[in-house]
């Protein structure tokens, strides 16, 4: 019996304002990164922005109702989960940080030949061996500085052509861009 009365004394130790908050605060915020990592819309890590200044708002009023209706016992440890929303902020952030200083560029053969020995310059060197028409490959540019994104590739008829794929990029910058081959930087953003 003093078993049974035990565990459900745990269980209530922890106010469901709490539990609720801290679980909500953290989907939310799981589902705006993952929005950012998956697509690479900037919009995504404005929004998470905005998030992190509400959400933290939204704790600390949690936490200031939880100080003052709190039961003992119920309200500490209540109030130490909702803490532990902090860590995971800065952890969100150190990958949205991550994100923002890499260019995600996906090449796109629609050239109409398959090209070959491609070189991709600027901000960090790369290579693509062969990419047949109708094929795409996607590179991840470390963009440590301001810098612009070039490439270069031979033709299957042994023809050696040079493309800006992005003429200026700074860390920061970072998302997934598409680049159609043979298309000018202007048409690729128009695409």
């Amino acid at each position: 019996m003093k078993n049974e009365e035990l565990i459900m004394k745990d269980t209530r130790l922890i106010h469901p304002l709490a539990k609720y908050t801290t679980l909500f605060t953290f989907l939310i915020a799981l589902l705006i990164l993952l929005a950012f990592v998956f697509t690479g819309d900037m919009h995504y890590a404005f929004l998470g922005m905005y998030y992190f200044l509400g959400a933290l708002g939204i704790n600390l009023v949690i936490v200031v109702i939880l100080t003052f209706i709190g039961e003992r016992g119920i309200s500490g440890k209540g109030i130490g989960l909702l803490f532990l929303n902090i860590p995971t902020a800065i952890g969100f952030f150190a990958v949205a940080i991550y994100f923002t200083g890499i260019m995600r560029v996906t090449f796109v053969n629609d050239s109409g030949e398959n090209i070959r020995n491609i070189h991709i310059s600027g901000c960090e060197k790369e290579h693509i061996e062969v990419l047949e028409n109708g094929d795409s490959e996607t590179v991840w540019i470390d963009i440590e500085h301001d810098c612009q994104i070039d490439m270069t590739y031979t033709t299957k008829k042994g023809k050696r052509k040079s493309e800006v794929v992005m003429g200026y990029v700074t860390n920061g910058m970072g998302q997934k861009y598409v680049h159609h081959i043979g298309k000018s930087e202007y048409e690729n953003i128009n695409y």
